[in-house]
């Protein structure tokens, strides 16, 4: 037997036919929004009836596949609920009125490479932390053109913020390029980048640098090799020193304490362009890198890998190159506590954590929200040795 279909309330008709998208940005984001702010404006009323996919797409013009993606996530931010043989029904005002947080992504996480599983991995978690603390995400992913995610914020971004139905916003830039609009946004911010306007949250790669190469010292190694995106010339946007260039000088200095020979052509230092440098991916560039080095007439026997994405690339060329590890070379390589990273010979760690970054955005948004000042917060490492025992940290 049948049920009837689901009277809609005529209100919340009338309140979606005013939907009216904005071409130049994404589709899913504006939907996400102007239902969220009806729902949390009570212009559409809570606990009725939800339209279904099929009446969205006829009233809007819009495929239902977008429809459903924009669904989903209103789901998982609680403003809808589904229930099982009755259909979408709008939240509790309670659930509407919780604190919602965007996440800010300058290209959409989901669907890049491997270059950015780190993002991925501070995405998830700051879902789980956010769900324990009663908090709602909504995620915008930025299709706009470098140029104009530089000069202005999301037209969707801005007016949630201005209206109040985001609390504070977590930005992913990474890119890195400089986001002017950051200082003006109408909600308090914080970024996840290693320098950037107002608060920031980053991995501490001079600290970094320093456990990799203390532990290959310790190992007794006499010579030290680097492969890493630290490029000596590395400039910030203000034209200072980028943070990656002072891990670089971080490394020759530190190099230097330990007596540890260096030689140029033992150094493989990335920048921003890969595709100067003729790889497509960090995982192709760490490839390339360490066949250059071990193409020399002399090598070092001591290794620093610097970046995770860089890292699998380097452990495929060292199995090549038929290497023994550690008789040959001894390794120091970047890591990230909840990404897996298959290693079949021994090596020394340093590792950071999404779930920490994830909690130190979090704890930056609500304390700007709760009226302190915005603070940058730099995240130090731990260094796993050879036996997976964590041996010391910074």
């Amino acid at each position: 037997m049948s049920r009837a279909p689901v009277a809609i309330d005529d209100r919340t008709i009338r309140v979606l036919k005013s939907f009216a998208p904005d071409s130049s940005e994404g589709m899913v984001p504006q939907i996400v929004d102007f239902v969220s702010g009806r729902l949390r404006s009570s212009q559409i009323p809570a606990n009725r009836p939800f339209p279904t996919t099929r009446l969205l797409a006829n009233l809007w013009d819009i495929s239902p596949s977008t429809i459903h993606l924009a669904m989903s996530q209103l789901t998982r931010e609680g403003l809808l609920t589904r229930v099982h043989g009755r259909g979408t029904y709008t939240a509790s005002t309670h659930t509407q009125c919780a604190a919602c947080i965007g996440v800010y992504q300058c290209i959409n996480l989901a669907a890049a490479g491997p270059d950015h599983a780190y993002e991925r991995a501070v995405v998830r978690a700051l879902g789980r932390r956010a769900k324990d603390a009663g908090l709602h995400l909504r995620m915008w992913a930025d299709p706009r053109s470098q140029a104009d995610q530089e000069a202005t914020a999301p037209l969707s971004l801005a007016q949630a913020a201005t209206s109040r139905e985001l609390r504070g916003v977590i930005v992913l830039n990474s890119t890195g390029q400089p986001l002017k609009w950051l200082p003006q946004f109408p909600a308090p911010t914080v970024s996840l980048a290693a320098e950037g306007e107002g608060a920031h949250v980053s991995n501490d790669v001079r600290c970094l640098v320093e456990l990799g190469v203390e532990s290959l010292s310790r190992r007794g190694c006499r010579s030290v090799g680097l492969i890493a995106p630290w490029h000596p010339e590395h400039c910030g946007p203000d034209g200072n020193m980028h943070p990656y260039a002072l891990a670089f000088e971080r490394f020759v200095d530190v190099c230097g304490r330990h007596g540890l020979e260096l030689r140029d052509e033992w150094i493989e230092a990335g920048n921003a362009s890969l595709d100067a440098q003729g790889s497509a991916t960090w995982e192709r560039f760490g490839y390339d890198a360490f066949s250059r080095i071990w193409s020399r007439s002399r090598k070092p026997d001591g290794l620093l890998v610097g970046d995770d994405v860089m890292v699998a690339g380097v452990i495929t060329a060292i199995l090549g190159h038929r290497v023994d590890v550690p008789q040959d070379l001894r390794l120091a390589l970047h890591r990230n506590k909840e990404l897996q990273l298959l290693c079949p010979f021994p090596a020394t760690f340093m590792e950071n954590s999404a779930d920490e970054a994830a909690a130190a955005l979090l704890t930056s948004v609500r304390e700007q929200i709760n009226g302190e000042l915005p603070a940058s917060v730099m995240l130090g490492a731990r260094v796993i040795d050879e036996q997976g025992h964590e041996a010391m940290g910074k």
